[in-house]
């Protein structure tokens, strides 16, 4: 991740982009927010942000596969080791319904190089839109997915 963000600003920079684009960007985009910052609070999350989000798929179910309405629901997450001893895993819902992603997470042959699958590593740009009450309870958040790119 801080290799991506590195990676962010040389492209600002090499692009000759002034302070005043960096700066609008920066209020936009949540560079510092993660799924446990998330999924922890979610009532500080705001509307009027986007943001970067680093996980795995844990499920990912397709309730419209026709590629004008695309829709896609994902369960993503991830994990943290607490002094070596306990595991903590925190969780955010996606949902892809643009139909670009109709190409990446269905009729794809089987091992594409940009396929989205259950366990699928990636960085995720997205934008809050609710948070839901699971069945067990929990709250989690829900985010509509703009892009996807997998990490290997």
């Amino acid at each position: 991740m801080k290799l991506f963000l590195s990676m962010l600003m040389f492209l600002f920079v090499a692009a000759g982009l002034n302070a005043d684009l960096y700066s609008d960007f920066r209020a936009l985009v949540d560079l510092n927010a993660s799924i446990k910052s998330l999924a922890s609070q979610p009532e500080q999350i705001r509307k009027d942000k986007i943001y970067l989000l680093e996980g795995t798929i844990a499920s990912l179910q397709v309730v419209d596969k026709d590629p004008q309405r695309f829709y896609a629901e994902a369960v993503f997450i991830s994990a943290e080791w607490k002094d070596k001893k306990q595991l903590f895993g925190y969780k955010v819902s996606l949902i892809f319904n643009r139909n670009e992603f109709s190409s990446r997470i269905f009729n794809r042959p089987q091992g594409a190089q940009d396929e989205i699958v259950s366990n699928s590593r990636g960085l995720a740009l997205v934008k809050y839109e609710e948070t839901i009450t699971l069945p067990d309870g929990s709250r989690s958040p829900v985010f509509s997915v703009y892009d996807f790119k997998l990490l290997k």
